[in-house]
């Protein structure tokens, strides 16, 4: 029964995250799934060494830092391009 349910709850969860996007920003953004693929990637790595629940637990964590340092390091070159931009007009 769980082998039908668990594949349908991750592409709704897919499905609403870029709902969410595109309602808050209008604008289409298909990151979501490079995240979520990068993600499930360190929570597998995980699973090689460790029990599934902690593996679930490590991934979650891993991501939140993989996505928190993203955002910070495209922020900051963002901020700095369009100060670049900003100094040549």
């Amino acid at each position: 029964m769980t082998d039908r349910i668990l594949p349908q709850l991750a592409a709704l969860a897919m499905a609403l995250s870029i709902v969410l996007i595109y309602r808050s920003t209008e604008v289409v953004n298909f990151a979501q799934g490079e995240m979520a693929m990068l993600s499930t990637f360190i929570a597998w790595s995980f699973l090689n060494e460790f029990g599934y629940w902690q593996a679930f637990i490590l991934g979650i964590i891993a991501a939140a830092l993989l996505g928190g340092a993203l955002e910070r390091v495209l922020g900051l070159l963002s901020n700095v391009a369009i100060a670049w931009i900003g100094a040549l007009v």
